[in-house]
């Protein structure tokens, strides 16, 4: 365990990718809970609070060789805040936020990017399938490209709306996401990262029965089998039944037994 640490301390690193595992659910928070996010910044920013918690986040090494890190227990928090800042950067260059004297490129490349990843893609976080194309095509700035549907794009344009209403600058925004605490474990080889992921559900909405399945079947593979059983299985389930997973579960498990 690292300790506590500000949360732009844990995305500093222009090598680092944040990989959500494909055992991971997709993206989920809903509006209260990224209404309540803004308006804890605007709160910190209009009292001059110096820290404010932000939870925990769990992670482990990708593998041996790289900095990427793997996300075991958090991804709905760092996916929102790059949620809200790709908004306000966007927001900035369509003239619907002031900058103030906020460097946007230095965070574009602190928060958004691993601009030395020698690798195609390099945006910073890589959600799970059904996620990343969302995600990345809020990167265009341009609303005909979004893929509508998606908590991501709703998440992003409610973002998008409140930088709109609010008298911040992105300087305002963006010193105030700096006083975000959180408390950074790593784990490591020895680690069970499946009993430490069940025990740590510590986001803003509970786990479904479907994504405890999910986690189940395939934590314990290799990342190589996880893509393969999650391709030739999960994803057409998923797709048949419209994402409701955990009544046909039941309804299957009822079948057979």
């Amino acid at each position: 365990m690292k300790g506590a640490e500000k949360i732009g301390d844990f995305f500093y690193g222009a090598k680092t990718q944040f990989i959500i595992p494909l055992y991971q659910r997709k993206y989920a928070w809903q509006e209260k809970h990224c209404v309540r996010l803004f308006e804890d910044l605007k709160r910190i920013h209009k009292d001059g609070l110096l820290s404010h918690f932000f939870g925990s986040i769990v992670s482990t090494l990708a593998n041996e060789v790289d900095d990427d890190l793997l996300i075991i227990d958090g991804q709905q928090r760092i996916t929102t805040l790059s949620l809200l800042i790709l908004a306000g950067l966007n927001a900035v260059a369509n003239g619907d936020m002031q900058p103030g004297n906020e460097h946007l490129e230095e965070v574009k490349k602190d928060y958004l990017y691993a601009i030395r990843k020698r690798i195609d893609r390099q945006i910073k976080l890589r959600p799970i399938e059904g996620d990343i194309e969302a995600y990345d095509a809020l990167f265009t700035n341009d609303a005909e490209e979004f893929v509508k549907g998606s908590a991501m794009t709703s998440n992003y344009e409610l973002f998008y709306q409140l930088i709109s209403a609010s008298d911040l600058t992105f300087q305002d925004l963006i010193s105030a996401i700096e006083k975000l605490e959180i408390i950074d474990i790593r784990l490591e080889s020895k680690d069970n990262p499946q009993l430490i992921f069940e025990s740590l559900n510590s986001c803003g909405k509970d786990l479904e029965e479907a994504d405890k399945v999910r986690n189940y079947l395939l934590m314990s593979l290799s990342a190589k089998e996880q893509e393969d059983y999650y391709h030739a299985y999960w994803s057409k389930i998923e797709k048949l039944t419209e994402e409701n997973l955990t009544w046909f579960i039941r309804d299957y498990l009822t079948l057979k037994n």
